[in-house]
């Protein structure tokens, strides 16, 4: 279930210890090969396929901290501590509704660690809630290259040749050395010549199975020992 097509009589109605899926993602630049919102597109994309038990999804906030926070044209970007305070109000907001089964999901591991100090100190406060964070790359089992990928098995970028893009690695582009440990035949960071659409495919569906199995796990009952004052 979609939260933003849902009315909010609908909302109402909705069972509590339903999982709440909220993705987070980045909308920066990716190399000379990838669309800025690619983080958006690869979210859209495995958890429109996830069936079985149900959850509401709740929409993707188009910002995230960023390795620049000011930087080239096509970065939106936040500080860490502006993304945290986001998150953490938001998160308050849907336990504040009645819900308390949250999953927070990313693409990249890296931005999953960001989220974890949040949910703690928003579980602090919450003591009874059931906050969990996740990234599709660490579901996926993949490495720095899931992006690249699963963008080229969802037809986002194409498998060509080398000779086709030469964007050679300049001082102006060094955020993306991180995001890339082996530099492309072209010199090119990012090149989509190093993207394999059949390896895309297998991390899609064993992101989109491991996801399947995480959120029903997440409505097991749970007895809470709360602490007593002395």
């Amino acid at each position: 279930m979609r939260f933003s097509e849902l009315s909010g009589q609908e909302i109402d109605r909705i069972d509590r210890d339903i999982p709440v899926l909220l993705p987070i993602a980045r909308t920066v630049p990716r190399g000379p090969a990838l669309p800025v919102g690619i983080e958006s597109k690869i979210l859209e994309d495995i958890v429109s396929r996830v069936s079985g038990s149900p959850f509401l999804w709740l929409p993707t906030p188009p910002f995230a901290p960023s390795p620049t926070f000011a930087g080239p044209t096509g970065r939106l970007a936040t500080k860490p501590t502006t993304f945290a305070a986001v998150v953490s109000d938001l998160l308050q907001g849907i336990l504040a509704a009645g819900f308390r089964r949250i999953l927070v999901l990313s693409v990249e591991e890296n931005l999953s660690v960001q989220v974890r100090l949040t949910l703690e100190g928003v579980r602090a406060e919450n003591p009874t809630s059931l906050l969990f964070s996740a990234s599709l790359q660490s579901l996926g089992a993949a490495d720095f290259n899931y992006i690249g990928h699963v963008a080229t098995a969802i037809g986002l970028v194409s498998e060509f040749s080398p000779a086709d893009l030469d964007l050679p690695l300049t001082p102006s582009l060094p955020e993306f050395i991180p995001l890339n440990h082996e530099i492309s035949s072209t010199g090119a960071v990012l090149d989509p010549a190093s993207f394999n659409r059949e390896v895309g495919l297998q991390l899609r569906e064993t992101s989109r199975q491991n996801l399947e199995k995480l959120l029903p796990q997440m409505t097991l009952p749970v007895t809470f020992q709360m602490p007593t004052d002395a």
